[in-house]
Parts: structure tokens; sequence; C-alpha cells
């Protein structure tokens, strides 16, 4: 893995990329935390509104750019993760962890001291349902079909995966 020289560059709440932000929410199922699906309108809305972040990825290596393939929607008034989700494409190569970084960093950023987020199981995303709890997020209580988590964002630990490089995409 350290010798594919991983890229993952950082975007949060870019107009430009509304069209593939929804495109994921709607197709995207394996890595999907909740599996909600937003249409381009709503997820202008969440962009617009102050209270809410969109963080979308782009990863690159050296054989090329993979393109805008993982996203995250805070809910920064809630203190909760709405979405997270990564295309099937890049899994396999801790992605999911050094994004995670990114999305806790933008909570402490944004004077989030505990994190909520939920587990919402499908036919299609059985191999996520740990994915929290490997992140440090600790299982509060049952759903119908899931489970709500929280993490104490002081308290998280960076996975700091050196073979990743993170940049702003700007």
């Amino acid at each position: 893995l350290a010798t594919l020289g991983l890229t993952l560059k950082v975007y949060i709440d870019d107009l430009t990329q509304v069209a593939r932000i929804s495109q994921m929410t709607q197709k995207t199922n394996q890595f999907n935390l909740t599996t909600k699906r937003y249409a381009e309108h709503e997820i202008i809305a969440f962009i617009k509104e102050e209270g809410s972040t969109v963080i979308s990825i782009n990863v690159q290596d050296k054989y090329g750019d993979n393109g805008l393939t993982g996203l995250a929607i805070l809910d920064n008034t809630q203190s909760t993760i709405d979405t997270l989700l990564l295309s099937c494409r890049i899994l396999g190569r801790n992605i999911e962890y050094q994004f995670m970084d990114v999305v806790v960093d933008i909570a402490k950023r944004n004077k989030i001291d505990e994190l909520s987020a939920a587990y919402i199981k499908t036919n299609k995303n059985q191999q996520v349902v740990d994915f929290y709890e490997k992140c440090g997020f600790v299982k509060l209580n049952e759903l119908d079909k899931g489970f709500q988590c929280s993490l104490q964002v002081n308290s998280y630990k960076n996975q700091d995966i050196q073979y990743i490089e993170v940049r702003d995409g700007r």
C-alpha cells in the first residue's frame, strides 16, 4: 500500500460536486452506513445551510484518479454524522480510516464535543456493521434495523496512516 502514492483530496461544501455527491447517495450500497438517498436540491440545501458540513473526497494513486469517491454529511446542530459512504472501488486501502480522521478533525473545528452516528442495516452494507466501533465509537442503543453510537471527539485517536497523503482539494 505504501508504494501506491495514495492521495486523498478533501473538499468542503463544494457546489461544483453536487451532481456526483447526489449520485453517490443514490448508488452506493456496500460502504454506506445509513443508505440515505438525496437529490441534488437536498445536497445544495445541506451545503448552503450553516448548520451542515458536506465533506467529499477524491482519491488518487500512482495509477490514476479514482474521482470523487467518498462523502460525509455532518449535522453540526445535532452533532451527528448524517451520512458516511465510500465507493467500493477505493476500499481495501484503509482510506475509510483516514477519511474518519478528516471527519473528526472537521467536527473538532466545528466545536463538536460528542459526535453521534447511526448504522442502519440493509441487505448490502453488512461489511460496515462494526466500522464505527473500529473507529472508537461506543454503541448506545439498538434501533429497529441498526444502532446509534457516539464518540467523545477529544478522545478520538487518529489513524494517521502514513502512506495516505491528505490535501485540501481547493
